[in-house]
C-alpha cells in the first residue's frame, strides 16, 4: 500500500525510454466546444482513419488520470501538451504501428509480459521507477514490484496505473524488437568499410582559381531565363518542388510591459511572506509552493539544489551567503522582472570542480540490456573508459571524445548527477535510464573541498496589472483597425505611426515559437483558422501575455508541389548557374589548351591563384569534410582533391556551388593511424543515425497528419 501512494504521489513522470515521444496534455471542454459543433471534427489522419475529436479526447482523459496520479499538484500547460502528445501516440500505434508489428510477425507473450513486468527479464519500463530500481545503484526492489502488481487493496486507481504500465511494457517491449530487426538490418559490409577508409585517411591540400558565378542585373543581361525555359524545368523536376503546409506574415508586436505601479505591488506582496520564510522549516518545499519560478522539463523544480562557492553569486546575495545565519533572510531584491528572497539552506564542504565521464549505452533490445551491465561490470572493475566510450557509446560526439569530459564546474552537472557524483567515493562507475539507453557516468578526480552554500530562493514576477494590458491592447487595436483593407492599408498604416514591422516566414501548423517569441501558438491557431486567407489582416492577439500582435498574411502555402508562381524565381536563379557553369567550364578548357601551370592559367583568365592548406579529407557524415576553409561547403571540389593522385597537375574544370574551380594538389597524405576498425565504428556511428528515421519515414507511409493543432 505505502509503494502504492508513493506511485500515486511521486512528482516526475515514468521516463519511458522508447525511440519516439510518448508523452502529452490536459484539455478544457469548452475550448473545444465550438468545434464539436462543425462538420469537420477530425484532429488527424492515420493510415486513412480519420481520429475523431470525441475519440480523441477520451484518449486524453484517460492519460491526464494517469498523470495526475504520477505528478501531484501539477497541471501547467507543458503537462498538458505532454498528455496530449501522449494520447496522440498512443492512436497511432493502435491505427499504425501494431499493423507494422503484426505484419512482420512480431508479438508479446503472456509469459514474456508476465516476466518483463516483475521476473529476471525486467522491463526498462519498470527501471525507470525510482520504487521498483534504484536508479543510482541498479538494485531492484522485488518485494515493492510484487506488492504493487498484486494490488492488495484492490484500488481502481492502482488497477488503472496497472494497466497503463501493462500496455507501456508491452509497447516497449514491440518497439525494442521491430528496433533489433532494423538494426540486424542495416550491415555494413568490407567494401563499405575499405571506401570510408580511403576517404577519411586521404587528405589533400591544393591551389586553386575559382571563375565565381555572376548575380544580379548582370547575371540577368548575360544568362537571362525565359519564363517557358523555368516552367519546362519546372515540369521536368516537379518532385524537386514538394513541400509542406505554411504561411508568412508581417507584423507589429505590442509588449505588455509592467508599470511602476505593477512593481510596487509585487514588492509589498513578497514582503508579506517574509515572516513565514523566517519560520520555515522545509526550505525546499517552501520554495516549490511559494516561488513563481517556472518548471520545465529541463529544470523541474522551483528549487535549486545546486551548491555555491564564494565570488559564484551576484556580489550582494555572495556577501549574504557567507556571512549570515540560516534564520536570516535576504531581500526583498530585484533580479530582471522579478523579487526575490533569500535564506540559507545548507553549508557544506564540497569539491567544486570533478573530471567528469560519460557515455550512452543504447537499449533497444534485452541484448543491449545484458550488454550494458557487462560494460559498467568492466567499467567498475577498470577496464578502459576511453576504449569502451569509443566503442560502445550511442552519441557520435561522445565516441569521438572517448567520453572524457575533463575538469568542469559541479554546478555544471544536472540534478541529481552532481550530487551523486559529490556523495559517492571518487572513480566509482554509477548509471540511470534514460531516453534511449542508460547514462553512465563517473567523478575520476576531484577538486579539493571548499565551503559552499545551497540557498532556497522565493521569486516573486512582476506582471502587467489589467490597466497596463488595456494601454497595450489599446494600441494593438488602433493599428487593426487602420489595416482592416489589407496588406497595403497595414503597411500605412505601419508607416503613418513610426512602428518597425518584422516579418515570419514559413509559420507551420501549430508552430509555438514564431521570431523570438515562445507560445506563441495563439498566431498560428489564427493563420490556419478557415477565415484567414493571403491578404487577411489579423485582430490584436494576445501572445504569452506578453504581447499583442497585429498581423497581416503576405504568402500561403500547401502542402504538396508549390505552384510555378512561388518557385519560378529560385529555378531561375538555378538556370543562371547553370549557364554559367557551362560557358566558364567553355572558357576554361580553352584557356588549358595552351597553359602548363595553375599559374599561367589564371593569369590568362585574369584569376588570381589561392591556396588551401589545412588537410581536406572526403571522409565521414560526422567531419563536414566537405567544408573547405575560404571556400564553403563545395563537396565537388573535395572529391576531386582526394581522388586526383599527381601533385601540380592541374585539373579539368569543376562545377561547384559559388563557381567553377580549377585545383592543383600540393600535398597529398595517408594517414596510416586510421584502421578499418576505426570506419567500422564510424559507419556504425552514422548508421544509428540513420535508424532514428524509421518513427518519421512509418509517419510518411501511413500519411499520418497531425491536425490537433485546430483544437489545442
Amino acid at each position: 500500500m505505502a509503494t502504492l501512494e508513493k506511485i500515486r504521489t511521486r512528482a516526475g513522470v515514468i521516463t519511458i525510454i522508447i525511440g519516439i515521444a510518448l508523452l502529452s496534455l490536459l484539455v478544457n471542454p469548452k475550448d473545444i466546444f465550438q468545434y464539436l459543433q462543425s462538420s469537420e471534427n477530425s484532429v488527424g489522419e492515420i493510415n486513412g482513419t480519420k481520429i475523431d475529436i470525441k475519440k480523441f479526447q477520451k484518449e486524453v482523459d484517460y492519460y491526464s488520470q494517469i498523470s495526475a496520479m504520477q505528478n501531484a499538484g501539477q497541471r501547467g500547460e507543458e503537462d498538458a501538451e505532454r498528455v496530449r502528445n501522449q494520447a496522440w501516440e498512443k492512436m497511432v500505434r493502435e491505427y499504425l504501428l501494431n499493423d507494422e508489428f503484426e505484419a512482420i510477425g512480431i508479438g508479446v507473450s503472456e509469459k514474456e509480459l508476465a516476466d518483463l513486468a516483475a521476473g529476471t527479464n525486467l522491463s526498462p519500463v519498470m527501471r525507470s521507477y525510482a520504487e521498483f530500481v534504484n536508479p543510482q545503484t541498479g538494485e531492484i526492489y522485488w518485494q515493492n514490484i510484487q506488492m504493487f502488481w498484486q494490488n492488495p487493496n484492490n484500488s481502481p486507481q492502482a488497477q488503472q496505473l496497472i494497466t497503463y504500465l501493462e500496455d507501456e511494457i508491452k509497447s516497449y517491449a514491440l518497439l525494442s524488437k521491430y528496433m533489433n530487426l532494423v538494426n540486424k538490418a542495416n550491415y555494413i559490409n568490407s567494401l563499405e568499410i575499405k571506401r570510408a577508409v580511403a576517404n577519411a585517411a586521404n587528405s589533400a591540400e591544393f591551389n586553386y582559381i575559382v571563375e565565381r558565378y555572376m548575380g544580379g542585373a548582370e547575371a540577368d543581361s548575360l544568362y537571362g531565363i525565359k519564363e517557358s525555359e523555368a516552367k519546362n524545368y519546372y515540369n521536368k523536376y516537379k518532385r524537386r518542388f514538394e513541400e509542406k503546409e505554411s504561411r508568412d506574415i508581417q507584423m507589429v508586436a505590442f509588449p505588455i510591459i509592467p508599470s511602476q505601479d505593477d512593481y510596487d505591488f509585487t514588492k509589498a506582496n513578497i514582503e508579506k511572506l517574509i515572516p513565514q520564510f523566517e519560520a520555515a522549516t522545509n526550505l525546499p518545499q517552501f520554495a516549490q509552493s511559494h516561488s513563481d519560478l517556472r518548471v520545465t522539463a529541463e529544470n523541474p523544480n522551483k528549487f535549486d539544489y545546486n551548491y555555491y562557492k564564494q565570488g559564484d553569486l551576484s556580489s550582494n546575495l555572495d556577501e549574504f551567503a557567507f556571512s549570515a545565519g540560516k534564520q536570516d533572510v535576504f531581500g526583498p531584491y530585484l533580479d530582471g522582472s522579478s523579487y526575490k528572497i533569500a535564506r540559507i539552506e545548507d553549508s557544506r564542504m564540497v569539491p567544486d570542480s570533478l573530471f567528469f565521464k560519460n557515455m550512452l549505452l543504447p537499449i533497444s533490445s534485452q541484448e543491449d540490456l545484458d550488454m550494458a551491465d557487462s560494460i559498467i561490470n568492466l567499467l567498475q572493475k577498470g577496464a578502459s573508459w576511453v576504449e569502451i566510450a569509443r566503442q560502445h557509446s550511442a552519441d557520435p560526439q561522445v565516441a569521438m571524445t572517448g567520453g572524457e569530459i575533463g575538469w568542469i564546474s559541479y554546478n555544471q552537472i544536472p540534478y541529481p548527477l552532481g550530487d551523486s557524483c559529490m556523495l559517492n567515493p571518487t572513480g566509482k562507475v554509477m548509471s540511470m535510464p534514460v531516453q534511449g539507453g542508460y547514462y553512465v557516468f563517473q567523478a575520476s578526480q576531484k577538486s579539493k573541498e571548499s565551503r559552499m552554500v545551497r540557498l532556497a530562493v522565493v521569486q516573486k514576477d512582476v506582471n502587467p496589472s489589467e490597466k497596463t494590458d488595456a494601454a497595450a491592447y489599446e494600441r494593438a487595436s488602433q493599428l487593426a483597425a487602420l489595416s482592416q483593407n489589407g496588406i497595403d492599408a497595414f503597411r500605412k498604416a505601419v508607416e503613418e505611426n513610426g512602428y518597425t514591422p518584422q516579418t515570419a516566414p514559413n509559420i507551420a501548423r501549430g508552430s509555438k515559437q514564431i521570431l523570438s517569441m515562445d507560445n506563441a501558438q495563439s498566431i498560428a491557431n489564427w493563420l490556419y483558422s478557415e477565415d484567414t486567407k493571403k491578404n487577411s489582416v489579423s485582430r490584436p492577439i494576445n501572445v504569452n501575455r506578453q504581447f499583442y500582435v497585429v498581423a497581416v498574411v503576405t504568402e500561403t502555402r500547401e502542402e504538396g508541389i508549390a505552384p510555378f508562381d512561388q518557385v519560378k524565381y529560385t529555378i531561375g536563379e538555378e538556370l543562371k548557374k547553370e549557364k554559367q557553369a557551362e560557358a566558364f567550364t567553355a572558357k576554361i578548357k580553352d584557356a588549358l589548351t595552351t597553359s602548363n601551370s595553375l599559374e599561367e592559367l589564371a593569369s590568362k583568365l585574369n584569376l588570381n591563384v589561392l591556396q588551401v592548406t589545412n588537410p581536406v579529407t572526403f571522409g565521414s557524415l560526422f567531419s563536414y569534410s566537405s567544408y573547405i576553409p575560404g571556400l564553403g561547403l563545395e563537396p565537388k571540389v573535395a572529391a576531386a582533391a582526394t581522388t586526383i593522385s599527381e601533385l601540380n597537375k592541374i585539373s579539368e574544370p569543376i562545377a561547384g556551388t559559388a563557381g567553377v574551380y580549377v585545383i592543383s594538389l600540393t600535398d597529398k597524405k595517408i594517414d596510416e593511424g586510421y584502421t578499418e576498425e576505426m570506419a567500422r565504428q564510424t559507419l556504425a556511428q552514422e548508421a544509428r543515425m540513420k535508424q532514428m528515421d524509421w518513427y518519421s519515414i512509418l509517419l510518411k507511409a501511413g500519411n499520418v497528419k497531425d491536425q490537433r493543432s485546430r483544437f489545442y
